[in-house]
């Protein structure tokens, strides 16, 4: 399954041109254990298959609510725990993946 969110602004004016954004992430669809099991029924819930952090120099955290922060940080953790093991530390990838995983700045 993927996760497509995305704007799209396709009416364009004198100072704004058509464009669009997304970001595309690839789910996994997993049994989840929740603290309710109504009729035993197990559930189902997603887990991302894809671990690549968000370019945070095309992020405007100012336009972010504080829950979209936590989402995007908690994402980023996700793919540092997911990721940095198999890398050396104090490499250059592990740098790179220290710096681009780190939590937004809210200015």
């Amino acid at each position: 399954i993927k996760k497509e969110p995305g704007y799209y602004h396709d009416t364009p004016t004198d100072d704004q041109p058509s464009f669009g954004i997304r970001i595309e992430n690839v789910l996994v669809v997993v049994e989840k254990k929740t603290p309710y099991n109504f009729g035993g029924v197990g559930y189902l819930g997603f887990e991302n298959a894809t671990v690549v952090p968000y370019d945070k120099s095309l992020i405007e955290v100012s336009l972010l609510t504080p829950a979209e922060i936590k989402y995007v940080d908690s994402y980023h953790q996700e793919c540092w725990t997911k990721v940095s093991p198999y890398l050396t530390e104090g490499s250059l990838e592990w740098n790179w993946l220290k710096r681009a995983t780190s939590p937004l700045v809210v200015a």
